[in-house]
């Protein structure tokens, strides 16, 4: 081979080592880069993690995220009546902020949006503002804007009652004579609150009230409202008893209200039975009182039944007499459900009442189809 040829041959041969000994390094370079890049996201998510969850074996402090919940739902409904228009409505929508500062103290505000309510009325305002301070396990107080705890649909969370109103007694309005808390289940005052600690079921749980007694108004008079709430909780359901006493200012306007203060008083006793296991239920409440200067008085029966876990269909009877004594002025209706949970968060549920408001001096018939969603977070 002649040596112009062997030098060639020994010139490129020196030539790929150096260039594939730059392409080596090129390649290392870029791996201890990419892997710096992977030591730096390990130490941001090492770092995210010890914000949320705390660092391993150091107790995390708490944040304000850690002392405040948001929770709420929303009632969407359509209605047939066979005695007025049909609708879409937004029956009812709460959001509620709970703040916790202390482990004694708990902060609840509410703001609602209610419509159409018991007097025919869209509202959107503050459903509740108060402080609960937990004195002791067994001894707490609540002051502020808060719901009652009167007999059991009145202090029930409407997320969690089957009907998809109140029995008529107690709420009334949507085509129904007013009852006792026409305006909702809330008023302004201090409440004194007993949970029992006993174990025993005869021991009673106990709320006591002094309101204003003029709802989410501002009081009109020197006259304040007394509740007494005694509720027992043995192993097969509830049952207790209550007890109201006051006088109500009509600062509403309401035609069916005499002007100036009137009475506004009621004794109730409920029950219900739910034995653990049992695909069966059943409740009933009963009033009697006075309302807008008239004795009134009204109970309901409800029998429940469970043919799955997420599926309850029930049957209601209710009636109600605002004018006791008078006459002619009595409502009854049947209700007729299902309410069947989508998921934890979605309930649907389908109701047709059959009813008769003998009040009303036109289409006195109150029958009606509805199919209510609810949504909750």
């Amino acid at each position: 081979m002649p040596l112009a040829v062997v030098a060639v041959l020994l010139l490129s041969l020196a030539a790929w080592g150096q260039q594939g000994s730059q392409d080596l390094d090129a390649k290392i370079k870029e791996i201890d880069q990419k892997l710096a890049e992977l030591q730096q996201l390990k130490t941001e998510l090492e770092t995210l993690r010890d914000e949320v969850v705390g660092a391993p074996g150091v107790e995390k402090k708490p944040g304000w995220q850690d002392k405040v919940k948001l929770t709420g739902y929303f009632h969407a409904r359509s209605t047939y009546r066979d005695w007025d228009v049909d609708s879409f409505d937004l029956r009812r929508m709460y959001i509620t902020l709970i703040g916790k500062p202390t482990d004694k103290a708990t902060a609840v505000v509410t703001w609602a949006r209610i419509g159409t309510d018991a007097l025919g009325q869209t509202n959107t305002d503050w459903a509740t503002a108060y402080v609960d301070y937990q004195w002791s396990p067994e001894w707490a107080t609540r002051f502020g804007q808060g719901a009652n705890s009167f007999g059991l649909e009145t202090g029930q969370s409407s997320s969690q009652r089957l009907g998809l109103d109140r029995a008529a007694v107690l709420e009334g309005g949507q085509g129904r004579p007013l009852g006792l808390y026409f305006a909702g289940p809330w008023d302004r005052g201090l409440w004194v609150m007993r949970k029992p600690q006993s174990g025993s079921m005869w021991d009673p749980e106990v709320v006591l009230g002094v309101l204003n007694g003029q709802f989410r108004n501002t009081e009109k008079d020197q006259n304040k409202t007394w509740t007494l709430d005694l509720k027992w909780h043995p192993t097969w359901g509830q049952f207790g008893a209550s007890y109201l006493t006051g006088r109500w200012v009509n600062d509403m306007g309401l035609p069916a209200a005499p002007t100036g203060s009137t009475d506004r008083r009621a004794i109730l006793g409920y029950a219900r039975w739910d034995p653990p296991g049992s695909s069966w239920a059943l409740q009933g409440e009963y009033t009697a009182g006075e309302l807008f200067g008239n004795d009134i008085c009204g109970w309901y029966g409800q029998l429940e039944y469970d043919p799955y876990p997420q599926g309850t269909a029930y049957a209601k009877y209710e009636r109600y007499d605002p004018t006791q004594g008078t006459g002619g002025g009595e409502y009854d209706s049947w209700h007729l459900g299902f309410a069947h949970w989508v998921d934890s968060n979605n309930e649907l549920t389908l109701q047709y009442s059959m009813g008769t408001n003998r009040q009303a001096a036109t289409h006195p018939r109150r029958n009606e189809l509805a199919l209510q969603w609810q949504a909750g977070f």
